[in-house]
């Protein structure tokens, strides 16, 4: 059994980088996590965002945790913004991810194409388009406000990292 995507390479990489995007959202938001935590522990940070099973939960603890944390007003309101942006994603993500595909020839000049639907798991008749520019744009915002977590967490990292050079003694 194969699924209608598989007829189109470039529907299946894309999904293929959809899905590896959100798991490493899931690395990122840990990093969020333990920052606004203060800890030094990552096995922490680990043991509490996935002790929630549902993303929308893990959404409203990393929230909850930015919005305790010691953080500037500033900070605290750029990633509790893009976190609350992903969240909205999240929805088409999981039509992208689990909805049932067909896949239907439509003609094209002298040839046919597939174009690909998702079919709703609620209402069946209702299909939507899966355009590879949708996916693209899906995935690129992804990456987008994944960059602002990332980046984010990372910058403490670097800082540390800069100080330890400039202060290392000489051999």
């Amino acid at each position: 059994m194969k699924s209608p995507i598989e007829q189109s390479q470039e529907h299946l990489a894309l999904l293929g980088t959809i899905a590896a995007r959100w798991a490493t959202l899931d690395l990122v938001l840990v990093g969020v996590l333990q920052e606004a935590l203060n800890s030094n522990t990552p096995d922490m940070a680990e043991a509490i965002f996935f002790s929630a099973t549902a993303s929308q939960a893990r959404f409203d603890q990393v929230i909850a945790a930015v919005k305790a944390s010691n953080w500037p007003e500033e900070s605290k309101n750029l990633i509790s913004t893009a976190i609350e942006k992903l969240r909205q994603l999240w929805n088409r993500r999981n039509e992208i991810m689990h909805n049932p595909v067909i896949a239907t020839p439509a003609p094209e000049g002298n040839r046919y194409w597939l174009k690909m639907k998702k079919i709703g798991r609620k209402d069946f008749d209702k299909k939507k388009l899966l355009s590879l520019e949708d996916m693209k744009e899906h995935a690129s915002r992804l990456d987008e406000l994944g960059n602002v977590l990332h980046d984010f967490v990372w910058a403490d990292i670097i800082e540390m990292l800069e100080e330890f050079e400039r202060t290392k003694p000489a051999r």
